[in-house]
């Protein structure tokens, strides 16, 4: 590659990566004033937390913040389980929230297939359920790591902590695609390096 195509790439790749934070930074900020509209994209999945609900917090207080994210509550109501290092979840279409002695400890999302009634969810870089992981590797460069072990996984190291999942042939998509965005607990083997 001569030098001049050199530069123009990297002058695209600059500006691609500029319009996915201003447009990030857009849809969070728009996130408290109005419910979403179905099919669209909200980039609110971080490593340590879900839009503005961390790590850490109780349980009501995780819900609220969840249900202003989607416009609507919880569809699968606090429950118990005992698994992956958790004691109970709450779920909504796609989401599933984890808590251990009542404190939002992580989370799981893969929405079903071609559903358009709910808004999407994607990482604050925009990585979506159904991206391909050459998608991931764009969006977070070195720190976007894969795997083939336990059937495929994807990870990126940000700097609010670890957002990770499974790869597959996502229905419908390439394969070698983003199965499940997750962060957090649970730190079962199928999601975790």
């Amino acid at each position: 590659m001569r030098r001049t195509d050199r530069d123009r790439w990297r002058l695209l790749a600059a500006a691609g990566t500029c319009a996915v934070v201003l447009l990030a930074t857009a849809a969070s900020s728009s996130l408290a004033t109005r419910a979403p509209r179905r099919g669209e994209v909200r980039e609110v999945l971080h490593g340590n937390r879900i839009w503005h609900v961390h790590f850490g917090v109780g349980v009501g207080r995780a819900v609220r913040g969840v249900d202003r994210v989607l416009g609507r509550g919880p569809n699968l109501p606090y429950h118990v389980v005992q698994a992956c290092g958790v004691d109970h979840a709450i779920g909504w279409p796609g989401l599933v929230v984890f808590f251990h002695h009542g404190r939002f400890v992580g989370y799981s999302y893969r929405p079903a297939a071609g559903d358009r009634r709910e808004p999407m969810l994607a990482t604050a870089r925009g990585l979506r359920v159904g991206d391909t992981l050459t998608m991931g590797k764009f969006l977070y460069g070195p720190a976007f790591h894969d795997s083939v072990e336990h059937g495929g996984s994807w990870w990126a190291t940000t700097s609010g902590g670890r957002v990770q999942g499974l790869a597959s042939g996502w229905p419908g998509g390439p394969r070698g695609s983003v199965a499940t965005i997750a962060a957090g607990q649970p730190s079962c083997p199928s999601v975790t390096q």
